[in-house]
């Protein structure tokens, strides 16, 4: 077999093996979920575009929500992921490294292997996937929003009014 093709066949073998990965580690995020979490999950499968989420505190909205945008990232390659609040500071305490179910979390619970961007407040897939946090509090925050920032394949917002 000449050499060009012999390096294709292995740049395939190693192609399917990641995706194989990134398929196990998506399907851990989901396990991890408890049932309510993982209807978020299931819903982004189906297809829906618009979702909603109402429950109380400490009822898991950030966990799921946070599940939900790994999941995605892990089992679509390339994707793009807009985590927003009302502001960013809440963003940051809600979903960064602080927050005991955020992306931080979740990375290091199950072996996610994500590069971390903490200037720009963004996480950055081995797949090629990204996500980002952002705030809206003000027509300035929002309006930064704007283009290709917006162009996600899915936006949570989180604490709407």
């Amino acid at each position: 077999m000449n050499h060009v093709l012999k390096r294709l066949q292995n740049k395939a073998a190693q192609e399917s093996d990641d995706r194989v990965r990134w398929s196990e580690r998506a399907e851990a995020v989901y396990a991890g979920c408890h049932d309510r979490q993982r209807t978020l999950i299931d819903s982004a499968r189906s297809g829906y575009k618009y979702l909603s989420v109402r429950c109380p505190r400490r009822a898991g909205k950030s966990y799921g929500m946070a599940a939900l945008a790994l999941w995605l990232g892990e089992s679509r390659p390339g994707s793009r992921v807009l985590i927003i609040s009302l502001t960013l500071k809440s963003t940051r305490d809600n979903y960064w490294a602080s927050a005991p179910g955020g992306i931080f979390a979740q990375n290091e619970k199950y072996g996610l292997n994500l590069r971390f961007h903490h200037t720009d407040l963004s996480w950055l897939h081995e797949n090629g996937s990204r996500g980002r946090l952002a705030g809206a509090e003000t027509l300035g925050a929002i309006e930064r929003i704007r283009g290709a920032l917006a162009e996600a394949d899915i936006a949570i917002v989180d604490e709407c009014k």
